[in-house]
């Protein structure tokens, strides 16, 4: 009799064991499927954004392009500046006690005009 209650008590024992590990089991599988779907998730916005990527390195190209265009173009209508012939006057009005006269820049601006010249355009 002894022996039927130890038995009795280690096949009931097992037995619970065996339904905690069940319920361990099923539970694991319960977060083995969520695993899963947030796997399958998370390929499909790889996916997704793998293909963004894609649009928009092939818009930023188009882009880059364009704005090489666009530079050609604003560089091809650079034009140099006529240079007027430099006088030593002008460097002598800074020298002085410190910034030109307003006569003394209209002087520089419009230069006087030698006799011979006026006459041709006369």
């Amino acid at each position: 009799m002894e022996t039927n209650r130890r038995h009795r008590r280690v096949v009931s024992l097992l037995a619970a064991r065996n339904a905690e590990l069940v319920n361990q089991l099923g539970t694991t599988r319960g977060e083995a499927a969520k695993l899963s779907q947030l796997a399958a998730h998370l390929r499909g916005d790889k996916a997704a954004l793998q293909l963004e990527l894609n649009q928009r390195s092939s818009e930023l190209a188009a882009v880059r392009v364009s704005l090489a265009q666009v530079q050609a173009t604003l560089d091809a209508d650079i034009v140099p500046l006529p240079l007027r012939e430099t006088d030593d006057a002008a460097l002598e009005l800074w020298t002085e006690d410190g910034f030109p006269t307003l006569v003394q820049l209209e002087a520089l601006a419009n230069p006087p005009v030698p006799e011979l010249e006026q006459r041709k355009h006369a």
